[in-house]
């Protein structure tokens, strides 16, 4: 009987899951599928109607030199009431050779699930294009096109025509009056803290400017923050210039050393008066572009690293409760966990808490509270957990962990919630799954749980038939069992798995399996797959699997949303998770 609690369970998450990931798409977007080998790709892995998204893993582009990216944009339309979220990941990419080229699949956290992108073919013909496809022009949240001063302000210093004379050289005279400043939050930084990088445009002159060519950045996450395009006036040495912000972006690196601040280019053109010409106007234009600037990264310590540190700097706060605290058994219940803070909140993902054996608890969803219009982000993040208790009585939660690296402070920070004691009375009779059917947002949910559970009742029905049974030894009634908390039949999970024919409920099964497997064999239980990893890695007998188990848990994390797996592919995962098992020694 525990076996059909354990599937109804299981399967009414994944349902519950796949429900609330009906909608999300994650596609590749390509400016062509034909360049020549000279030209430059714009490549977007675009997510759209994820309310957010976090934990972007990079395609792996070894045909490609990127030239600039990902640069992280997002965009929100609204049609007839109607609105519509898009998350894009941009590249810049030149091909390393002629042929079919593939863009690989890159994954991302939409909505609490992991999801993977299709792939894609490029034809590169093996010739040099006359008219090569430079950098395409950046989007209009990109791209700044500003002409001649026009405010009240503006007017008694930029009114006059500048006069250019007959020995004076119009290119050093635009360049000598117009300049790109770049202003960085910190010069120096660690690696994961968010540094916000403004580029600004200074003009001395009446002119018509426009943004040529923006900055790129390698080495880093980007996000674009919206400024304000109204020109301002600064005065700067002995001269007042006009000032236009032209792009403004927070930069998270993601490794040691120096960051590259990329050069931007600004054409500024200019109407000079010629007096050795009867004061008649002519155009004129010039480039201006400023330096290449660096920002130090330094590495995060290796000293004192807690194990459940996951990559967040900031300062940050956690608090925990529950929505009901004295319930009936067997009916939803949630824990609420909230960090909140400054920082990189977007990157937190739900800590590991610690389930009392009598719970039966499902993966967490997200509610986030973030003002984006500071830096660094500020507000906060909430995971609630649903759980049901399977029997009246007391249960204490133990605390909770978060840990981060404090900028500020310049070391590990490890911060945990209160312990939280509930009560749960006697069942109601039932048990109400309206909850995770609502926050689904289908209406087929409920049928869709009954459907399940149905198919999970056959199966156990099937299975317990299959067995032999054994001879009974006594005609008389078998005494009630109390169940401990014991070791997972790992027989029975595999066989399970091998008669799973959903490819996502498959993978998602194999991923249950293996570090409920790590966990027997180092008595590690109720924690992320990273830590399980490391406390296999200082098992004697067993380190030797990491890699496998690494590689295994991965490649399952992939297939479980990729629309191109075959038979071959869950044999493979079989065989390979047959041998782990039985490495273990936990099947024979």
């Amino acid at each position: 009987m525990k076996y059909f609690t354990c599937i109804c369970y299981s399967l009414l998450l994944l349902f519950t899951a796949h429900a609330q990931n009906a909608q999300v798409h994650f596609t590749i977007q390509t400016s062509a599928h034909d360049i020549f080998k000279n030209d430059v790709l714009q490549v977007e892995y675009v997510i759209s109607n994820a309310s957010w998204v976090s934990d972007f893993i990079p395609p792996s582009l070894n045909a490609w030199s990127v030239s600039s990216g990902p640069i992280q944009s997002e965009e929100t339309v609204n049609i007839n009431g109607k609105s519509t979220h898009k998350s894009s990941f941009i590249y810049m990419l030149r091909p390393l050779k002629a042929g079919t080229l593939t863009l690989p699949s890159a994954s991302v956290v939409a909505n609490n699930r992991r999801v993977s992108s299709n792939s894609i073919t490029i034809h590169v013909i093996d010739k040099n294009n006359p008219s090569p496809i430079g950098t395409p022009p950046p989007s209009a949240a990109l791209q700044s096109l500003f002409g001649a001063q026009s405010t009240d302000s503006e007017e008694a210093a930029f009114s006059k025509v500048p006069e250019l004379r007959e020995q004076e050289n119009a290119t050093d005279k635009i360049r000598s009056n117009s300049f790109i400043k770049v202003f960085t939050s910190k010069n120096t930084c660690y690696i994961g803290e968010p540094v916000m990088v403004t580029y600004k445009f200074y003009r001395a002159l009446r002119s018509k400017a426009v943004v040529t060519k923006q900055p790129s950045f390698s080495g880093c996450s980007v996000k674009e923050i919206a400024f304000d395009e109204q020109s301002t006036q600064e005065k700067y040495g002995n001269k007042t210039y006009i000032v236009n912000v032209i792009r403004k972006v927070q930069l998270q690196p993601l490794q040691a050393g120096r960051l590259r601040l990329d050069s931007a280019t600004v054409t500024n053109e200019i109407v000079f008066a010629l007096p050795h010409k009867q004061y008649a106007k002519d155009n004129f234009r010039a480039d201006i572009q400023n330096m290449p600037q660096f920002i130090e990264v330094l590495p995060l310590p290796k000293q004192n690293k807690p194990q459940d540190f996951t990559g967040i700097t900031g300062h940050f706060r956690i608090q925990a409760q529950a929505k009901d605290n004295n319930i009936p058994a067997q009916e939803n219940n949630s824990l609420l966990i909230t960090i909140s803070g400054k920082g990189d909140i977007t990157g937190i993902k739900p800590p590991a808490v610690n389930w009392p054996g009598s719970t039966e608890h499902f993966e967490a969803t997200t509610e986030d509270n973030i003002d984006k219009n500071l830096f660094p982000l500020e507000g906060s993040r909430t995971f609630a957990y649903h759980f049901i208790a399977s029997k009246e009585g007391d249960i204490t939660i133990p605390p909770v962990q978060f840990s981060y690296f404090d900028v500020e402070k310049e070391r590990y920070e490890s911060i945990h919630t209160d312990s939280l004691h509930l009560h749960f009375n006697k069942p109601a009779g039932k048990k109400d799954y309206t909850l995770f059917a609502e926050e689904g947002g289908n209406k087929n949910l409920l049928w869709m749980i009954v459907a399940a559970l149905l198919a999970g009742g056959a199966g156990a029905w099937w299975y317990y038939r299959r067995k032999p049974k054994k001879p009974s030894a006594s005609k008389t009634k078998p005494q009630a069992q109390t169940i401990p908390p014991a070791r997972p039949d790992f027989i029975i999970s595999f066989d399970i798995l091998s008669n799973i024919e959903d490819h996502y409920l498959f993978f998602n099964k194999s991923k249950d399996i293996l570090s409920l497997a790590i966990g027997e064999k180092t008595n590690t239980y109720n924690v992320p797959f990273p830590v399980l990893l490391t406390a296999l890695q200082q098992h004697e007998q067993y380190a030797h699997l990491v890699t496998d188990c690494k590689l295994l848990y991965e490649d399952c994390d992939v297939a479980m949303y990729s629309p191109d797996i075959s038979s071959s592919d869950r044999a493979n995962t079989l065989d390979r998770m047959k041998k782990v098992l039985q490495q273990l020694r936990l099947i024979p």
